[in-house]
């Protein structure tokens, strides 16, 4: 069985004990932090769905492992925390936001048009990049337009368009984004393909795509058969939600780059037209 994830010191240990063999690899320090940001994601998805302290217990290991990759020491981490805690207060008292009502001000809204939370940190850590902290970033659950699975660039195009537009319309934000993934076609051979799209309140509208990766025959089979790519790529890794996680993406290149990297990569592309408007002023064609 294939698990292409970073486990605890002991898990192999464990997995000769009762007869098996564990085939492991060391990580280098890039590639430990950002497993450890990805299995980060998986404790808290794990302790939101059964809420046992259990699996609390396992998010706290991996922030102080963290800490640690990052040169931060448990005590520097409780020090952090105790400052910010005594700056901003605790949870204690259950305050729920419900919204902000101010005079306009500087502050950009974005929004993305999905509740796929990859897509929605994609878009966090590219638009803090770009505003600094003059930026909320807020998920909208909106209809793509496209079918389940986009075959195609037009098709899965048009889903980040749609996904932008609608997100930026209900919500009346500054920027919507929409993210697409699709499968393209070429040669007889079956490639993931992805789209970005950014929407302004102005109508300037963005796009990017790319992320084309070969995808293995037993994949492109099943695909083919009309099986949507995020569980054939679970039926072949032996994960679960891969889409949700590192995507196809991460686990074809062995984690070296997953799915969140390479929506970051596409954002960041799809926002060239907002960032030097002076450059494309003179092309009147095509989406505005």
């Amino acid at each position: 069985m294939r698990y292409n994830k970073l486990v605890r010191d002991k898990i192999p240990d464990i997995i000769m004990r009762r007869g098996d063999k564990p085939v492991t690899q060391i990580l280098d320090a890039g590639a430990y932090r950002r497993e450890l940001r990805r299995k980060l994601q998986e404790e808290v998805a794990e302790f939101g769905e059964s809420g046992e302290v259990e699996e609390l217990a396992d998010v706290l290991e991996v922030v102080y492992a963290l800490a640690v990759a990052e040169g931060v020491s448990k005590f520097q981490l409780e020090e952090k925390r105790e400052r910010k805690r005594r700056k901003r207060g605790g949870f204690e008292q259950r305050v729920f936001l419900m919204e902000t009502i101010s005079d306009g001000g500087s502050r950009v809204k974005a929004v993305v048009g999905s509740a796929n939370p990859v897509k929605v940190a994609a878009t966090a850590a590219v638009l803090h990049r770009v505003y600094g902290d003059e930026v909320d970033v807020d998920p909208v659950a909106v209809e793509s337009g496209v079918s389940h699975q986009p075959w195609g660039n037009e098709e899965t195009l048009r889903g980040a368009l749609s996904r932008a537009q609608n997100a930026q319309r209900v919500s009346g934000a500054t920027l919507g984004v929409g993210f697409e993934g699709g499968l393209l076609e070429v040669q007889g051979r079956v490639f993931t393909c992805a789209w970005c799209a950014v929407v302004r309140d102005d109508g300037v509208v963005g796009i990017a795509g790319g992320e084309n990766v070969l995808l293995p025959p037993s994949v492109a089979a099943d695909v083919r058969a009309g099986a949507e790519l995020g569980p054939a790529m679970d039926a072949l890794t032996g994960l679960h939600n891969t889409k949700q996680g590192g995507g196809a993406i991460g686990a074809l290149t062995g984690g070296r780059l997953d799915r969140q990297t390479a929506y970051e990569h596409l954002l960041t592309m799809a926002l060239a037209r907002l960032l030097t408007p002076s450059y494309y002023e003179p092309d009147r064609e095509g989406v505005n």
